[in-house]
């Protein structure tokens, strides 16, 4: 698990060859399968969490379809451990490739923290899981759906919005804006649970790097494995919430002209931060943050 980050990358800019056999990977795999807006292949005996996943990716695409008209024409693959498709990335690593999202099909709260690298903190979790009112279960599926989203959010802005991100960096918190936007107009409930993991996430979990110069430059290469990355994703996911009290609902569209695929540059942090000219002071103080954490 050491080149975790090399995966993550290698799944968003794979090769032609490797994205046009997606469709026979999945059926390699002798899924099951269900009809709909958003075609779903899952792992025999997990067709419940298939449903629940497929129901949240074809509202997400019917919310954005109604805001930004282009139709979404994304797969769906849940899969469990016996299924995973391993040559391209360990089981627990979720992701959206060339028109696919691959999720995995959820997993008991206590494989859940061995997979995430949560073991060292489990008392701290427990406590506040009990002070919150909160399940391990709560934990899983608020994670599987937040994530769902997450990587439909790559799809739209890589391959629907005409915008180009600028940089990796911009590229994972916008699929997050893209997630948060639509729990929060749709399904605030799961909120609650998202926000408890990602709490004890970023308090615990000690990343190897912490910069935003850091994630751009090691998306590429051994990025410190799932613990390391999943840190920069929650504190995206705080980034995102100061940004949609600021800017709610106007930031993806000023994103999409921002940075438009027609002419793509690669910027710097705080050329992103004047381009986008929305609650520059918040990512401003973010980058801040993260810079004084790596100090």
């Amino acid at each position: 698990m050491t080149r975790l980050i090399t995966l993550f990358a290698f799944l968003f800019f794979t090769s032609a060859a490797i994205s046009q056999n997606l469709d026979s990977l999945v059926v390699s795999t002798g899924p099951d399968s269900i009809s709909g807006k958003i075609p779903t292949y899952y792992s025999k005996g997990k067709k419940t969490i298939a449903l629940k996943l497929q129901k949240l990716a074809t509202l997400v695409s019917g919310y954005y379809e109604k805001i930004y008209g282009a139709p979404f024409q994304v797969k769906l693959a849940v899969l469990d451990s016996a299924h995973w498709p391993t040559g391209m990335a360990p089981y627990g690593i979720i992701f959206y490739s060339k028109g696919w999202v691959f999720m995995h099909s959820g997993m008991s709260f206590e494989s859940f923290q061995n997979v995430y690298g949560m073991q060292d903190f489990k008392d701290v979790t427990k406590k506040e899981l009990h002070n919150k009112k909160i399940s391990g279960n709560d934990i899983v599926n608020s994670f599987l759906e937040f994530y769902t989203v997450h990587e439909v959010g790559h799809y739209y802005l890589n391959a629907l919005s005409g915008a180009k991100y600028p940089d990796y960096f911009t590229n994972e918190w916008m699929a997050s804006y893209f997630a948060l936007q639509f729990f929060k107009i749709n399904r605030p409930q799961i909120l609650p649970a998202f926000d408890l993991f990602c709490e004890l996430y970023g308090d615990n979990i000690k990343p190897k790097f912490t910069s935003v110069k850091d994630f751009n430059d090691n998306f590429l290469a051994d990025g410190g494995g799932i613990p390391t990355y999943g840190w920069y994703q929650v504190n995206f996911y705080f980034l995102c919430k100061d940004l949609w009290n600021c800017a709610g609902k106007s930031l993806i569209p000023k994103y999409k002209t921002s940075f438009p695929k027609s002419n793509p540059v690669k910027y710097n942090p705080e050329e992103i931060i004047e381009k986008l000219g929305l609650c520059s002071a918040v990512l401003e103080k973010f980058e801040a943050k993260l810079n004084a954490t790596s100090n």
